[in-house]
């Protein structure tokens, strides 16, 4: 992709979720910018939950797809035998109702 056609979008302060705070400013920068479709590259077991809060935060008129990447630390085959693979399973799946609950605050 040239470079010219990367744009950083800053987020930072309110809301307090990186993720939601994240899909919030680029929402913001899609609509100024007429996105009407785009992929999000995450971590694997963050996915689900990234294209939920993108998809809420850009609208039903924005087609959200995602790339789900490898987390070494957080495979089906291992994630249970570190700490770091245990913890980020409960913080997906603990995280997992934030999307209804930015819609319920919004």
């Amino acid at each position: 992709m040239p470079p010219d056609r990367i744009i950083d979008v800053p987020a930072y302060g309110y809301p307090r979720s990186r993720t939601w705070g994240n899909a919030h400013a680029f929402a913001i920068q899609a609509h100024t910018d007429s996105i009407t479709a785009f992929d999000i590259a995450t971590v694997g077991v963050h996915a689900r939950r990234s294209r939920d809060l993108f998809q809420l935060a850009c609208g039903p008129d924005v087609r959200v797809g995602v790339i789900p990447l490898p987390d070494p630390y957080c495979t089906k085959a291992n994630w249970w035998k570190s700490f770091r693979g245990r913890y980020t399973m409960l913080k997906e799946v603990i995280g997992a109702p934030e999307a209804q609950a930015v819609e319920i605050s919004r």
